[in-house]
C-alpha cells in the first residue's frame, strides 16, 4: 500500500508542478475562498514532502518569488532525503489522512491542522548573496554555520525557545497552501489566527479571523527543502530584517505600500532523520498580512515583443470579480486611466519612502499587488502594495552603511528616483500617451503629483537630488522639459491624486480615529474637491516626517503652479542658456556624472533663494 501511494503521489506531483504558475505570497483565489478539489491535490503533494510532527502542520506547495529559488530538486541528496523521510514517517502521514476521511491520495486531509508558533525575536543578520557579509562563528556545540543551519535558523537559542508561556505563543489553523512545492524551498501557507499572543513586541497585532475575516500568511523557510540548507536562513534573515525595519519606521500595514508584519516565529517539528538526534527541527516562519487582490502583471496582458524583450502592458478592458475573505463578491475595476495613475503614484511614493529608511529596492509589475480590502474593510479606492522582499537591500546591515538617502530631511522626490528607464516595466499601465518620445509628460505628471522641487518648506514633502549631489546634464534636461510643459499649460489635464491615509497605533497598539479632511475625486474632475469624512489620521512616530499629503492638495492652485514652473524655467535659462535648444542626444553625450561640467549644475543656493521668494 505504501509503495502504491508513493507512486501515486509522484505521478500527481509531476502533473501539478508541470502546470504550476508563480503566485505571490498573498494571492487571492479566482473562484472563491477555497477550491477544495485543487487544494486537495496541493495538499496531497504537500504530504509527500515531509511530516511536521503529530501536533504541527505538514506543508508544501507550488512556487513563489522563484527568481531567488535554487530550482528543481528531484535528484541527488534531496530526493534521497525525501525517500528516507517517507519510509520513516509514511505510516504516520497515511494514518492522519485516513483519520481525516482520506479515501485516496487526492483527498483534502490536511486543512484542519494547526501550527503552534513561538516568537523568534532576533533572527540573524542578513548574510551572503554577494551583498551581505558571510556568516561567522559556531554554535554551542561547536558546529559550523553550514552544519547547524539544517537543524534550526541562525541565531536560534533552544533555551530561550522553551521558556515562552502559552500566552506568548500563536496558534494558527492551516486553511490552504498558496505556493511552494517539493521542488521549492519556500512554503506560503494561508492561515486563520486562532490564538494570538498578549504582547506584540516588534510586530503588529495579529488579526483573529473570527473578528473581521482576516487571514494571515505564513512564509516558511524550511532548510530540509533546500539542497543547501543555508539558503533557508539566508532568505529568512533578509526578509525579516527588511520587514522589521519597515515596521519600526511605521511603513507597514493599512495605507502604506507594504503588507503588515506580524513577526518572525519558530515552528518545532518532528524529524526522525538520522542527522537530527532527538528528532527535532526548527523552522523559521514570517507572518504577514494577507492581501486580497491581483498583481499588475496578472491584471494585464502584454504587447508582443522581440525575443528577450518585454512588451508594454495592456490594461484590462473589463473589471474582474473577486470573492473576498468574508465571502462577499467584489469588483476590482482598473479599466479607468486615473485609477491606474493613482496606483502608479502609490508605487512611486512607496519606493522612495522605503529608500528614506534605508531600504533599496526596485518595483516591477509582477511585484505590485492592487488590493481592494485591507484591515478587514473594503477600500474606497484600490491600493498598491509592494511584495517580493528578496529584491530589497537593508543598507544599515551592510559594512559600508553610509547611505545618503537616509540623510535627506525627507524622502527623495520621485522625479529624481524614477528616470525614463526606471519605470518602463509599467509602460501601458499609466497613461499610454506618456510613452517613448512623450515621456516628458510622465515627468511633468510626477512634478504635479509630488510637488515642484522648490516648494515652500511648509508644503514640501520630498527632498530633491540637489541635497545629495549636483545634477547631470541629462537630469537638468529632463527637469527643464517637464517644467516647460507645465508652464505652457499642457499639464492641466493631470488629475492630482491623494495618497491613502496611514493609521498609527498609540502606546496600547490600538488605532485612533478622528475626523480629518480627505480628498475625493470624481472621474470627470480636473481639480480635487475637499470633503470631511471619518478617516484614519496619521500619528507619526518617526523624527522627520513630511506634512500630510492633503496639506499640499488643499494648497494646490493650478494657476500658481504654472506660474512657479515658468519662474523656474526662466531661472534655468539664465543659468544654463544651452538648455533652450538642447536635445536628448546632446544630454546623453555627457550624462555621466564624472563628465558633467559645472556650468550645467543646479546650485542648492539657487533653489533656496527662489523658495524664500514664495
Amino acid at each position: 500500500m505504501r509503495l502504491q501511494f508513493f507512486a501515486a503521489l509522484i505521478t500527481l506531483l509531476s502533473g501539478v508542478l508541470a502546470d504550476s504558475h508563480d503566485y505571490c505570497a498573498c494571492q487571492q483565489w479566482s473562484n472563491g475562498p477555497v477550491d477544495h478539489v485543487a487544494t486537495a491535490k496541493v495538499a496531497a503533494r504537500a504530504c509527500f514532502g515531509y511530516v511536521w510532527g503529530p501536533s504541527e502542520h505538514l506543508a508544501d506547495s507550488q512556487t513563489t518569488w522563484n527568481a531567488h529559488s535554487p530550482g528543481p530538486r528531484f535528484e541527488g541528496r534531496y530526493l534521497q532525503n525525501m525517500i528516507k523521510r517517507w519510509r520513516i514517517d509514511g505510516d504516520d502521514f497515511y494514518n492522519r489522512c485516513r483519520e481525516a476521511g482520506a479515501g485516496d491520495s487526492t483527498c483534502f486531509g490536511c486543512s484542519d491542522l494547526q501550527m503552534v508558533l513561538r516568537p523568534f525575536l532576533n533572527p540573524g543578520a542578513p548574510h551572503t548573496t554577494g551583498v551581505y557579509p558571510e556568516p561567522q562563528g559556531t554554535d554551542s556545540r561547536g558546529r559550523t554555520f553550514d552544519d547547524y543551519v539544517a537543524e534550526h535558523p541562525g541565531n536560534f537559542d533552544p533555551n530561550t525557545f522553551n521558556r515562552f508561556d502559552d500566552n506568548e505563543m500563536a496558534v494558527l489553523e492551516v486553511v490552504d497552501i498558496l505556493s511552494g512545492g517539493m521542488a521549492y524551498g519556500r512554503q506560503i501557507i494561508l492561515c486563520k489566527a486562532i490564538s494570538t499572543p498578549v504582547s506584540n513586541e516588534g510586530r503588529s497585532p495579529m488579526p483573529v479571523f473570527s473578528e473581521k475575516h482576516q487571514y494571515v500568511v505564513a512564509v516558511a523557510e524550511d532548510a530540509a527543502l533546500y539542497d543547501d540548507p543555508f539558503w533557508a536562513d539566508n532568505y529568512l534573515c533578509r526578509k525579516a530584517a527588511l520587514l522589521q525595519r519597515l515596521h519600526r519606521r511605521t511603513k507597514t500595514g493599512l495605507g502604506t505600500a507594504n503588507p503588515d508584519y506580524y513577526g518572525t516565529w519558530i515552528l518545532e517539528t518532528s524529524d526522525n532523520a538520522e542527522e537530527f538526534p532527538g528528532g527535532k527541527r526548527y523552522v523559521g516562519i514570517i507572518l504577514m498580512e494577507y492581501l486580497e487582490g491581483r498583481t499588475i502583471e496578472e491584471l494585464c496582458t502584454r504587447e508582443p515583443a522581440p525575443k528577450e524583450e518585454v512588451g508594454d502592458l495592456i490594461a484590462p478592458s473589463v473589471p474582474i470579480s473577486i470573492i473576498a475573505a468574508d465571502g462577499t463578491e467584489h469588483v476590482l475595476d482598473v479599466t479607468h486611466t486615473e485609477v491606474r495613475n493613482h496606483i502608479a503614484k502609490q508605487i512611486m511614493h512607496g519606493v522612495v519612502d522605503m529608500l528614506h529608511v534605508g531600504i533599496h529596492r526596485h518595483a516591477y509589475a509582477a511585484d505590485v499587488m492592487v488590493v481592494f480590502r485591507r484591515g478587514g474593510e473594503i477600500l474606497d479606492k484600490p491600493q498598491a502594495v509592494l511584495i517580493n522582499f528578496l529584491v530589497g537591500t537593508v543598507r544599515s546591515t551592510l559594512d559600508n552603511s553610509d547611505d545618503p538617502y537616509q540623510q535627506l530631511t525627507r524622502p527623495l522626490h520621485p522625479f529624481d528616483r524614477f528616470t525614463h528607464n526606471d519605470f518602463e516595466d509599467f509602460d501601458g499601465w499609466y497613461d499610454t500617451n506618456w510613452r517613448a518620445e512623450n515621456r516628458v509628460r510622465l515627468d511633468a505628471w510626477m512634478l504635479k503629483q509630488f510637488g515642484l522641487l522648490n516648494e515652500p518648506l511648509y508644503l514640501r514633502r520630498y527632498s530633491s537630488w540637489d541635497e545629495i549631489k549636483d545634477r547631470t546634464k541629462l537630469c537638468l534636461w529632463r527637469l527643464f522639459r517637464a517644467l516647460k510643459l507645465i508652464a505652457n499649460k499642457k499639464a492641466r489635464d493631470f488629475v492630482v491624486h491623494s495618497l491613502p491615509p496611514v493609521p498609527q497605533p498609540d502606546s496600547q497598539h490600538t488605532l485612533v480615529l478622528r475626523p480629518r479632511s480627505r480628498i475625493n475625486f470624481a472621474m470627470s474632475q480636473r481639480q480635487p474637491v475637499i470633503g470631511i469624512s471619518q478617516a484614519m489620521t496619521p500619528m507619526r512616530t518617526v523624527t522627520i516626517q513630511p506634512p500630510d499629503d492633503a496639506t499640499y492638495l488643499r494648497s494646490f492652485v493650478q494657476k500658481n503652479f504654472e506660474e512657479k514652473a515658468k519662474q523656474i524655467v526662466d531661472q534655468m535659462l539664465q543659468d544654463h542658456p544651452r538648455l533652450a535648444d538642447a536635445t536628448s542626444e546632446y544630454a546623453d553625450s555627457s550624462s555621466d556624472e564624472d563628465e558633467s561640467d559645472h556650468e550645467w549644475h543646479s546650485e542648492p543656493s539657487e533653489i533656496s533663494e527662489m523658495e524664500e521668494g514664495d
